[in-house]
């Protein structure tokens, strides 16, 4: 029996699959002279495509039922099902979902020149991986998704994504030539090794940004880990701002958000200064922005019955500025204060701005040195 081109229920798979692993089996055992039931199933590969022809399937696959229909169904103590094949997925297109829930691979995953298609009746098409363990010796390689090898190009695809959630990863994990609209890594651990090379996918989540920062730092590659870094910021962000947003339950959910309001300001106004570290000079008009800004509000109202062209000309003004470069001018504050044309909400508002303007300036001046010292930062 030749593997068909499309299948089109799991049926069909699971047909093909028993008769190519009893082929394998006796492959294996003329090779070694032992008897077929002698062959460790490691040695076998469940194969999903081929690299002679193209294969599309056309359901939503899940491997934890291909599993149990072949007759495995050895868990390990996480309850999860082990897999104790090598998986080989070549030259496969997938029409729908592709779902490897709740498995432990203790051989491998290969999957090689992978297309989603677009599927009107569906939103987007996934690989999900979710609560897998790849264990110490194992692997699991993506090469080549959505990928044109003849043209050296990727193929584009608004609705694809790659899942692998609640993975512990003692084994290795390869991206090689994968374009896809997201990645997803939340919940997932990295004891062993994430390669990237060629990908081409947007983190869908803070966790995932910050397992891509880590993996990097592990390598050295401090310019890319400080990319992660960013997105990692702002997608965190995006995420405190959803917690916010939402009613809170209870007095403890209440007290919570209140944290996650600081924090969204405080990560929102490193994004304003210098872009997460990233830019020193966008650190530079933040800090003379303020400087200047908070300046001239404090100052407006001071010598308010003379025009600020008229001040100018007469060298008042930059009198004042450069006093205002003193970093506490309690003459200055003391007059201010003391000043009858101004009415004392105005003289209270003035001197607050006085104090946020010295503090922003400071603030801004340590985003400059951080922004300077980006590739220097660990992370």
């Amino acid at each position: 029996m030749s593997q068909p081109n499309r299948y089109e229920s799991e049926e069909d798979l699971i047909d093909w699959l028993k008769e190519n692993l009893e082929s394998q089996k006796k492959k294996i055992a003329e090779d070694k002279q032992i008897k077929e039931n002698e062959v460790k199933n490691e040695k076998l590969t469940l194969n999903i495509g081929s690299r002679e022809k193209k294969i599309t399937v056309d359901f939503d696959f899940t491997l934890e039922d291909v599993l149990e229909k072949l007759g495995l169904n050895e868990t390990n103590d996480s309850n999860w099902i082990i897999c104790p094949y090598k998986l080989n997925a070549i030259s496969v297109t997938f029409s729908k979902e592709a779902n490897f829930l709740g498995s432990t691979f203790s051989v491998g995953a290969y999957f090689n020149y992978i297309k989603f298609i677009e599927n009107e009746n569906k939103d987007e098409i996934s690989i999900k991986f979710d609560n897998i363990k790849l264990q110490n010796n194992s692997y699991m390689i993506f090469d080549s998704i959505n990928y044109d090898y003849k043209k050296k190009e990727f193929i584009e695809n608004k609705n694809s994504k790659i899942e692998i959630i609640n993975t512990v990863i003692n084994g290795r994990v390869d991206f090689n030539n994968v374009s896809i609209s997201e990645l997803n890594l939340e919940g997932s651990t990295i004891v062993g090794i994430l390669n990237r090379i060629n990908l081409k996918a947007k983190p869908i989540n803070s966790d995932t940004a910050c397992i891509l920062k880590n993996e990097e730092l592990k390598k050295n590659n401090t310019i890319k880990a400080l990319e992660f870094k960013a997105i990692e910021k702002d997608l965190y962000t995006k995420e405190l701002f959803n917690k916010i947003i939402t009613l809170p339950k209870n007095l403890g959910e209440a007290i919570k958000k209140v944290s996650y309001i600081f924090d969204y300001l405080s990560i929102l106004l490193s994004k304003i200064s210098n872009n997460h570290g990233q830019n020193w000079w966008q650190a530079v008009i933040f800090t003379i922005a303020v400087f200047f800004g908070c300046f001239y509000i404090y100052y407006a109202p001071y010598y308010g019955r003379y025009s600020v062209s008229y001040q100018v000309w007469n060298g008042v003004f930059f009198s004042e500025l450069i006093k205002y470069f003193i970093p506490i001018n309690y003459e200055s504050l003391q007059n201010y204060v003391k000043l009858e044309h101004i009415p004392p909400y105005i003289r209270t508002y003035g001197v607050i701005v006085y104090m946020l303007g010295k503090i922003g300036t400071a603030y801004g001046i340590v985003q400059i040195v951080q922004a300077f010292r980006k590739f220097n930062s660990k992370g």
